[in-house]
């Protein structure tokens, strides 16, 4: 029997990987600043299932 975090609908996974993820692209972005934690976070989705990776796939190719 699957998990209920396999189960959620895709709105509720969505704003889930939004708050865990954060923003792709900086506010204030600064000359030579590593700005890496986002996609550092979304690498720890991609290994969950297939539901959270598609959902962490689509905030990185979303950008925002």
């Amino acid at each position: 029997m699957p998990s209920l975090a396999q189960n959620l609908p895709t709105l509720i996974l969505e704003r889930i990987v939004d708050v865990y993820v954060g923003d792709i692209i900086p506010d204030d972005p600064t000359i030579g600043a590593c700005f890496c934690k986002p996609y550092i976070r979304i690498a720890v989705l991609l290994a969950t299932c297939r539901w959270w990776r598609e959902a962490a796939l689509d905030k990185l190719y979303k950008g925002n």
